[in-house]
């Protein structure tokens, strides 16, 4: 037996706090739905627009990312000779072996610590990752305690 319509309205009206709890909690399930696909959105846009897709990271197994690897000496060499890897003009391996660290330190501003993220890299980084432009002053030398920062670190 169907319950008429009239009833259903009725019962608005007379339990209007639960009528309301309920709108209030789907309301707040909705919302989080949706930050967390903006969210999600976000990411992939972030990610797709960072990096370029021809290129490989090659980390420890188990290793999540390029923070928690360490891939030895030997095997790094046998990666950068191998055949899959991509050659430049003259023939040279497109590999850039790179140890990355975080280190704290203190900020010239407030001497504050704050974590800075450091990156090994060989000459040839530059020709693997792409994009990279060195507005002012010159490259590092390899062999030597160089660094470059971005424009935000080298200004305060």
């Amino acid at each position: 037996m169907a319950l008429p319509i009239s009833y259903n309205v009725r019962n608005l009206t007379v339990r209007w706090q639960v009528t309301l709890l309920s709108i209030a909690g789907i309301g707040l399930v909705v919302a989080v739905f949706v930050v967390l696909l903006a969210m999600v959105s976000g990411f992939r846009l972030a990610l797709r627009a960072t990096g370029i897709p021809g290129n490989a990271m090659v980390v420890q197994r188990g290793s999540a990312d390029e923070l928690t690897s360490w891939v030895l000496l030997n095997q790094r060499q046998l990666i950068v000779v191998d055949s899959r890897v991509a050659r430049d003009k003259d023939g040279q391996p497109l590999a850039s072996p790179e140890m990355v660290v975080v280190t704290n330190l203190p900020r010239r501003v407030d001497g504050m610590s704050t974590n800075v993220t450091l990156r090994g890299v060989s000459p040839k980084a530059f020709e693997v990752r792409g994009g990279i432009e060195i507005v002012k002053g010159r490259s590092f030398t390899p062999g030597l305690y160089e660094v470059i920062v971005g424009e935000r670190i080298a200004s305060g």
